[in-house]
Formats: C-alpha cells, sequence, structure tokens
C-alpha cells in the first residue's frame, strides 16, 4: 500500500475545509499491510495519511461478480460497488483520490437534499464525488441498478446508472444535481489536462510562498464556484504509472492552475512543516538530491 503526495492532499484538503469527525478509508489491504504503510516503509505520504487522528480504517470485502452474474474484474469497477454501498451505510460524501476539496461544503449539507451529485465532461453525473445522508434513496436505488445493469464497461454501472437514478429523482427533494464546474470542472481530454497542470513559466518571486490572492496571472482559472476539484491526471497506476510528478514544490511554485487551486492547503502543511520542496512524490528521498532550500542559497 502506498499513497502519492495527490493523495495525501487530497484527504488532508478535506479534514482541513470540512472538519469532519471521521474520515472512512475503505480498503481490503490486510494488516500487515497497513502496519508497513503507516510505519513509513512504503513513503512518508502513506505515514501521514493512515496516522491522520480523523482517519479510520475501514476493512470491506469486495465483491466478485453484480447480481446478474457478470464477474468484476476491474478493480475499479470494484471500488465503485464500495463507494456507493459506504455513502449508503455511513452517509455521508465520497472522493476519489484525485478529488481536492477547494472549500466548505456546510452550504450543500444544510440546502435540505438527500443527496449532492454534479454534471462532468458531455453532461453525466460524476462518480467519483458525491454526497448522500445515511440509507438514502437515490443511493439504494443506485445499487439496484447498477448490480443489474453491469456489463464490464467503464461507465454502464456508475456514471450512466448514477445519471439514471439522479434525473429520475430530481424533483423534489431526492437530489441536488450541480453544475460541472462545482464538482468536476475541466475533463480528461488533454487539451483540459494540459490547461489544469501545465506549468508556466513565471518570474522567481512566486518561491517567497506569499499568499497568491493579489496575484492573478492571465491563464489563471477561476475556481470561485468549484466546491471540489476532480483533477483527472493520465499518469495513474493502471496506465501503468508510478509516479504522477505532482509534488509539494510542483504545487508551492504556483506555477499551474491545479497548483493555485490547491495552494491554500499545500501552504498550510508547509508552515506547519509537513512539507517540504524537496519531498517527492511518493515521499521516498532520491539518494544524493538537492533541496530546494539548498537551491535558495
Amino acid at each position: 500500500m502506498q499513497f502519492q503526495f495527490s493523495h495525501f492532499l487530497s484527504i488532508y484538503s478535506a479534514h482541513y475545509y470540512w472538519h469532519p469527525d471521521t474520515v472512512y478509508l475503505h480498503t481490503n489491504a490486510d494488516s500487515a499491510s497497513l502496519a508497513r504503510a503507516r510505519s513509513g516503509s512504503s513513503g512518508k505520504w502513506s505515514a501521514l495519511l493512515l496516522t491522520l487522528p480523523v482517519l479510520v480504517v475501514n476493512e470491506v470485502k469486495v465483491p466478485t461478480h453484480a447480481e446478474n452474474g457478470k464477474e468484476i474484474q476491474n478493480i475499479e469497477h470494484k471500488s465503485d460497488f464500495v463507494r456507493v454501498q459506504a455513502v449508503y451505510d455511513y452517509g455521508g460524501i465520497y472522493i476519489d483520490m484525485d478529488v481536492f476539496p477547494l472549500r466548505d461544503i456546510k452550504d450543500l449539507r444544510e440546502r435540505g437534499y438527500s443527496a449532492v451529485a454534479g454534471r462532468q465532461h458531455a453532461g453525466e453525473l460524476n462518480s467519483g464525488t458525491f454526497m448522500s445522508i445515511k440509507g438514502g434513496g437515490v443511493m439504494k436505488r443506485w445499487m439496484e441498478r447498477m448490480t443489474r445493469v453491469y456489463d464490464g464497461q467503464w461507465t454502464t454501472h456508475s456514471n450512466i446508472a448514477l445519471t439514471h437514478v439522479g434525473e429520475q429523482r430530481e424533483e423534489g427533494c431526492d437530489i441536488l444535481i450541480l453544475h460541472q464546474d462545482a464538482f468536476a470542472p475541466g475533463s480528461w481530454d488533454s487539451e483540459d489536462v494540459s490547461l489544469l497542470f501545465h506549468a508556466h513559466e513565471e518570474d522567481a518571486r512566486l518561491f517567497g510562498l506569499a499568499p497568491y490572492l493579489g496575484w492573478t496571472p492571465e491563464w489563471a482559472h477561476d475556481w470561485s464556484c468549484t466546491y471540489l476539484l476532480h483533477a483527472f491526471h493520465p499518469r495513474k497506476e493502471r496506465h501503468g504509472f508510478k509516479h504522477n510528478d505532482i509534488t509539494p514544490a510542483f504545487v508551492l511554485a504556483q506555477r499551474s492552475n491545479f497548483a493555485r487551486a490547491v495552494y491554500p492547503v499545500a501552504k498550510a502543511l508547509y508552515d506547519e512543516g509537513w512539507i517540504g520542496f524537496q519531498d517527492t512524490d511518493l515521499g521516498l528521498k532520491t539518494p544524493g538530491e538537492t533541496t530546494f532550500d539548498e537551491l535558495r542559497t
């Protein structure tokens, strides 16, 4: 079990903005793997994430077959089934580990709706983040539908099934469906990925780590109506990548739209001494590496 800096930043951002009583990590990892990760053997970010005081690890049984008899093979599809069941059982908000809270969601929780979901690119509801009351009707109907329609395709049981259920229940207070900018601005298309992660060349004054609010470059995206940033990134483990190259230095430099969005939390972590410019994306020190602080002197 090995978490990257971006995964830790995602979970810590929820802790930072939302102040939850509990953050549940649902996993089928065995106790030995968890113990190694907590000890730091799997890197700094795994240890920090798994020792957060609010974090509770919930061991779950991963489904192997849908109700229709179709075998569930992909780990991502197994996760789809687990996440919906978890939100139904516990209530709360689910986020993928490439989803980054940018502000409090208290106003959404207090709107009076039993569930909240957001559109994504092309109009479907995004299954990477959603919220519901415990035992909510939308979650129940989604669970029932996803296990009937599962066919091994990427979104038949997830985004498509949620969209079908959500749009049927949109009248009244069953579900609040938000505009794409609220939960999943941008997309997985290469152009949108570049707009989000491309590092622009800026002057060295950025390295002073001053708040960015008074400085807005012409390329900067306005995140003022975004609650959660689903930051689609092609460098995923399922694509054969062990690194996504999202490091503290990349974020603290504020040279990309992604970095500017998540900078406030990263700056707080830097001020507390939790992260440094020398940290790698996996939290493993590279032999002989030169730290950013050494480069500045």
